[in-house]
């Protein structure tokens, strides 16, 4: 019971995330960046945010929340990875 609250609170992280990127001003994206990456992946991402347009970073925020709600209502319908 508990794992699908958490997927389905996950599924719905997802769905804000793509709405942030579509109704969000121009102001509020332009500061989003990572401090203090400790992976490769987290270096590449925060080198992505920090130096793209706005335009690429909203595009970026949306596939973002449209790979976790899709991963996770993957996962939530057919209940593991593999």
């Amino acid at each position: 019971m508990i794992a699908i609250i958490v997927l389905s609170l996950m599924i719905l992280s997802g769905c804000v995330l793509m709405y942030a990127s579509i109704f969000s001003e121009d102001k509020d994206i332009e500061p989003i960046s990572i401090y203090g990456a400790a992976d490769l992946f987290a270096i590449v991402v925060s080198l992505f945010l920090s130096f793209s347009t706005i335009k690429i970073k909203r595009i970026f925020i949306f596939i973002l929340g449209l790979f976790l709600a899709g991963f996770f209502l993957y996962i939530l319908i057919f209940g593991s990875v593999v």
